[in-house]
Order: C-alpha cells, then structure tokens, then sequence
C-alpha cells in the first residue's frame, strides 16, 4: 500500500509539471483529477476539473465527476442538485441514478432510493445498481423481494462478485443455508471482495467452527468497511471462540455501538461478559435483548444463567420459566438448570457451554 501511495504522489507530481507546460490539455486535467481522487485529494481534484469545465463547459463528464467529489467531501444537497441538471440537460447515464440513489441511502432514505432504482429498466441499468436496490431491500426488512430480485439479476450477471455476495448473505438471512453456501462457493472464485460475501463467508466459518477463518474474513470485511456492526459483531464471536478475551470485548463495544438493535449481538456480548468474570455487565446485556425481544428463549436463559452466578436464584428461576415456556429445549435454560441443581458449578465447565451455544446453528450472531 505505502508503495502504491508512493507511485501515486510520483505520476501527481510529474502530471502537475507536464500541465505547467500545457495547462489547457483535458487529457492531462482529467488524468491529474482522477489520481487526485483516488489518493483523497478532494478539494485538488476540484479544482483540475473546474479549469477542465472552463475550457468545456458543456461536458457531462466532467460535470458527473464533480459531482463524484461532493458525494465523497460529503456535500450531498450540491451533488443531488448537480446530477438533477445533468439529467435536465439530457444525461441518460445509469450512473445519476446510482449516485442520486446513494444519496438518498446516506441519508437513511430507503424507499426514496429504492424507487430511483426500480425506474430503471433492467436492460440500461448497472449491477451496481442492483446490489443498491438489494442493499435498500434488505433494509427494509424484505428479504423475499431481494431474493426475487437478485436470482433475476444473476440470469444477466453471473459471475458478478457484488451480487453473488448478496445472494449468499440473503439467503444466510433468509435461513436458506444450503443456498448461502453454494452462493457462497460462487462468491469465493471472484477476484473482487464485498463487503456482504466476506460476511458471509465468516458466518458461515463460524457454522463450521473455524473461528481462525472468521477473523480472517471479518477482519477483512472491516478493512473496507470499518462502522459495518455485523463485521464487528462476527470478529468478536471469533475472538470469543479462541478466547482473545479482552479483544472480544472491545470488538463487542464497537458492534453494539453500531448495531445497537441486534438481539444476537448483545446476547454474546452478556455470554463474553460471563467467561471475562464480569457478571454485572454481562446481566446488563441480557437485560438490553430482551428489551428488543422479549419472545426469544435464549435471552430469558441466558439472563437466568447470570443470575444463577449472581446468587439471584429466585429471579433465576423466573427467567428459566419463562425461557422453557417459549422454547423446552433452549440451551442457556437447561445450563440454567444445571447450574441450579448443582449439577454444573465450575468455570471450565461455563466456557466449554459458550461454545457450545455460539457453536450451534453457527452462533448467536444470526439471530436478528
């Protein structure tokens, strides 16, 4: 990377002396721009197009680009009205609409950005714009629409990484775990990473308990995209399972920050909470699921656990029912029962049954 960043500064560099000598050259202006782009050079960037836009003021492209940079300075209310005039101005591009759809995704507008994108006829739109169409879908919480819309995708594009990627993920989230992995599979002989196969592809090492991989992938997936909560959220459940206690506990903060309505988030928080002696914490976290979700067995177990360690067994007992009544066979209710009845009391014994837990069904991280 420090090389690249270095060859980069040295075209920008040789790229500025050559306009010193042509300073009306495009070719040069728009080349220059882009590398200043690409290196973060916003406001440089700005300025290479706007002399580009004084020798051609009636070029879409160099109008589109600066548009690009008010999108990615933040200025989104002067990109939204720069891409509007392109569009009066005659530009059919599919690009305006995924950048006015972007727009209004960084703005938490969802069904506005959805119906720029569903106006786009399948033909002229991008799979780009696709996989913003399933990230605004899948927003909303319509996992049936996003899989309708990306099998229908994948008949044009194939072996398009960015879609494979959600198809995998919606169908994880869908409970369709055959398809996931055979999405999955696809996924994985791209050449191009997302930010939704890396997911994935950790979750579904979890499933197979390979917390070494789900790092990996996690980590990755952070890499390109640092305030992704379920990246953060899956990359401490690995670290729990290979016991980075203190690194676990610093992931879970940053993914309940992010992510703070994720019930399986906090419910392997609490579990992280108990194994690094902290039951105080720990009952706090049970306590914030079921705030979300009171109708899931394993927050009322998993509650009834620390409990139980709190010397609280009246209480205990209460969270036990109630976790039995929704499910017989909740596993943190029947460890709550052991540890009641004395037949489970020792440490080792606690951390074997969080792996267990995070283990089955591919951990608690699934759960919504």
């Amino acid at each position: 990377m420090a090389t690249e960043n270095m060859q980069s500064q040295s075209r920008i560099t040789r790229l500025v002396g050559f306009l010193k000598n042509d300073p009306d050259n495009l070719s040069l202006l728009g080349e220059l721009a882009d590398l200043q782009i690409a290196s973060g050079g916003y406001q440089d960037a700005r300025e290479m197009l706007q002399r580009a836009l004084k020798l051609e003021p009636t070029n879409l492209a160099i109008r589109f680009r600066m548009a690009d940079i008010d999108i990615a300075m933040g200025n989104l209310g002067a990109a939204e009205a720069a891409l509007h005039k392109l569009e009066s101005d005659g530009c059919t591009s599919p690009a305006i609409a995924h950048n006015l759809a972007f727009i209004d995704i960084s703005r938490g507008n969802y069904q506005a950005a959805l119906r720029i994108l569903l106006a786009q006829p399948l033909h002229a739109t991008l799979p780009e714009n696709i996989a913003l169409q399933l990230h605004c879908l899948h927003q909303l919480g319509d996992i049936d629409g996003a899989l309708h819309e990306v099998e229908k995708a994948l008949q044009h594009w194939s072996n398009d990484a960015r879609l494979l990627g959600w198809a995998s993920l919606l169908h994880l989230d869908a409970n369709h775990i055959s398809e996931a992995r055979k999405y999955a599979a696809l996924y994985a002989q791209q050449p191009v990473e997302t930010i939704e196969g890396l997911i994935c592809c950790g979750t579904l090492a979890l499933a197979d308990r390979d917390p070494n991989a789900a790092e990996n992938l996690f980590q990755r997936a952070i890499e390109r995209s640092p305030s992704q909560g379920r990246a953060w959220s899956g990359l401490a459940t690995a670290y729990l399972l290979n016991e980075k206690l203190a690194a676990s506990q610093e992931a879970f903060k940053r993914a309940v920050t992010l992510m703070p309505d994720h019930v399986g988030t906090w419910l392997t928080k609490g579990w992280c909470e108990i194994v690094s002696g902290d039951l105080t914490q720990a009952e706090t976290d049970f306590q914030a699921a079921l705030m979300l979700d009171r109708n899931f067995a394993e927050s009322h177990g998993s509650l009834a656990v620390v409990l139980v360690l709190q010397h609280k067994k009246d209480a205990a007992q209460i969270s036990l029912e109630l976790a039995l009544r929704l499910n017989r066979k909740c596993l943190s209710a029947q460890f709550a029962s052991s540890l009641l009845s004395r037949q489970i009391h020792d440490a080792e014994s606690c951390r074997q049954f969080v792996k267990k837990l995070l283990q089955e069904n591919g951990g608690l991280v699934i759960k919504s």
